[in-house]
């Protein structure tokens, strides 16, 4: 999800318990193409951005996810400016 009003610097990822997920047995394969192309995306631009609640859980629990969230430090500015919007 991303919430509007909230500027790049605002969330404290360093606050954060970021765990390995290989230690979870999760793996790149388990996660489809197109969140993993966000997550490249944001990453390259140097944001920080990160899969988390249901998704991570269900992964763990080896479930297929029905949807997969990503947290960034991105502004929704910044997200919109890598987007194309289809109509």
């Amino acid at each position: 999800m991303i919430c509007d009003g909230y500027d790049s610097g605002q969330i404290d990822f360093s606050k954060w318990r970021k765990l390995d997920s290989r230690n979870f047995g999760i793996s790149r394969s388990m996660i489809p193409p197109s969140p993993r192309v966000v997550l490249k995306i944001l990453h390259g631009e140097g944001f920080e951005a990160y899969l988390v609640g249901g998704c991570v859980r269900d992964l763990i629990l080896n479930r297929i996810p029905k949807d997969f969230d990503i947290i960034t430090n991105a502004t929704l500015r910044q997200v919109l400016d890598e987007c194309e919007i289809i109509t």
